[in-house]
């Protein structure tokens, strides 16, 4: 099944739970550290990927991220609920997951860039919606709650969020994971480029 294109309809009427503190899959804690909902890369060897510990499989949900001090790596996306993120991993490197780059503004999957969408730099809020309730199932990014121009299909029926860090020092803070509303829901941008997720 392919991916259509259609008006955008995007709006801001979702249900937000006050005060969450967010928790994540584990992860070696020699690359990466947790401090409430901030994760902080510790080594320089390879990006590694914390998984934000709430599998998708129905409804849309919309996550909020804001990187801090990652100057040349970081991306926001999604894994595969089947897959276990190894210790070394970024999201997008393998068709397990996409990555959305803040850098280059590309989007990853399967190690192949899309181009449409925006670069993204630190302490800019960046977002991934999951639609499991479309047909086919999407994804959809925000940048400073713009819509991207990039879009992916045929998502597997479950996946987490997730975001990928490289830099010591540097961070990414979950703001928020939302329950979107129907009539709030991203769609395809008329200019938007497809991704289809490789099984």
């Amino acid at each position: 099944m392919g991916c259509s294109n259609s008006k955008q309809d995007v709006g801001e009427n979702v249900v937000k739970v006050s005060n969450t503190k967010y928790s994540f899959l584990p992860f070696t804690s020699e690359y990466l550290k947790q401090d409430d909902n901030t994760i902080t890369a510790i080594t320089t060897q390879n990006s590694s990927t914390a998984v934000i510990d709430m599998k998708i499989s129905k409804s849309i949900w919309r996550c909020e991220l804001i990187f801090h001090k990652s100057t040349v790596d970081r991306f926001i996306g999604f894994v595969d609920g089947s897959f276990e993120v190894p210790s070394f991993y970024w999201a997008g490197s393998d068709n397990h997951s996409v990555g959305f780059s803040g850098p280059n503004g590309h989007v990853y999957h399967n190690g192949k860039s899309t181009e449409g969408a925006h670069p993204f730099a630190d302490d800019v809020k960046v977002k991934v919606e999951i639609n499991m309730e479309s047909q086919p199932r999407q994804a959809f990014f925000f940048v400073d709650d713009e819509q991207q121009d990039v879009h992916i299909c045929n998502l597997p029926e479950e996946v987490y969020f997730c975001g990928s860090l490289l830099i010591p020092d540097s961070s990414f803070e979950v703001l928020s994971v939302v329950n979107v509303p129907h009539e709030s829901q991203a769609k395809p941008t008329p200019n938007s480029t497809p991704i289809e997720w490789e099984h």
